[in-house]
């Protein structure tokens, strides 16, 4: 899957750092999220990704809509606080 970034730079999606960037947001805010936690909202944001490309494989997603599909699914498996930090990420920098 490939990402569009603001500056208009195309990049292959980085599992790493989806994990690393949720992981780092429970963790500004002192929330622990175990493997499973993280493996269970990775999927979920997959899961999302594939179901929208279904008929597009070639499709580039935005990080607008891939920031919007994992606040989601972290709102939806009860993560709403790391979901609000994860949010905020663009304005601690």
């Amino acid at each position: 899957m490939k990402v569009i970034k603001r500056n208009g730079s195309i990049y292959e999606l980085n599992v790493d750092k989806l994990k690393t960037s949720i992981l780092n947001s429970a963790s500004d805010i002192n929330i622990l999220l175990t493997q499973s936690d993280i493996k269970l909202i990775v999927n979920q944001v997959f899961h999302i990704l594939n179901t929208i490309d279904k008929n597009n494989k070639s499709r580039i997603t935005s990080t607008y809509e891939l920031r919007g599909i994992i606040h989601y699914v972290l709102v939806k498996h009860g993560f709403k606080n790391v979901a609000s930090s994860y949010m905020d990420i663009d304005f601690r920098k």
